[in-house]
């Protein structure tokens, strides 16, 4: 989830919903689509399934997501490392 409509190379804005936090709080989600991660040598690479949330201040990854999309998932001090399944 993010709220920054720039990150987006594609967004279907007729996908519509909300997402309900853990501490009660609502959002509007206002499109659905794929942004681009600049990777470690410079390549980009797709994130699908990303929702457009303009009231957001802050981007959200679920790692739950990552993993059912068969991306390998490590954090150690502080660094989160993410490869897809051609160890990029």
């Amino acid at each position: 989830m993010t709220g920054c409509r720039d990150a987006f190379i594609h967004v279907d804005m007729a996908i519509r919903g909300t997402v309900k936090f853990d501490d009660g709080s609502e959002v509007t989600i206002e499109g659905f689509g794929t942004v681009l991660f600049e990777g470690k040598t410079g390549e980009h690479l797709p994130l699908t399934g990303v929702y457009f949330i303009p009231r957001l201040t802050t981007n959200i990854i679920s790692l739950g997501q990552l993993d059912e999309g068969s991306c390998d998932v490590h954090t150690k001090d502080g660094v989160l490392r993410i490869c897809d399944d051609k160890g990029r």
